[in-house]
């Protein structure tokens, strides 16, 4: 379900005008990474949106971005 967000998500881009709304889906996948402990995911959509000249991300997605880190990396087991 993740991989389908982040393809939706490369054709909104393509769309969208201003990209501020792309913005917003990064926060949405970011927050999804996190609960589903996707921090591979989570860190390549981040480098992903850092890339994209367009958008200038602000301290709230950076806050759900570090939140998500944090999220995702809690209660793994020492395998992973």
């Amino acid at each position: 379900m993740v991989s389908f967000a982040v393809d939706l998500l490369k054709i909104v881009q393509k769309k969208l005008s201003p990209l501020r709304e792309a913005e917003i889906i990064y926060r949405r996948l970011f927050e999804v990474c996190g609960v589903c402990k996707e921090a591979d995911l989570l860190q390549k959509l981040n480098n992903d949106m850092k890339c994209e000249k367009y958008i200038d991300a602000d301290k709230v997605t950076y806050g759900v971005y570090y939140q998500a880190l944090l999220l995702s990396k809690k209660g793994r087991s020492s395998r992973d």
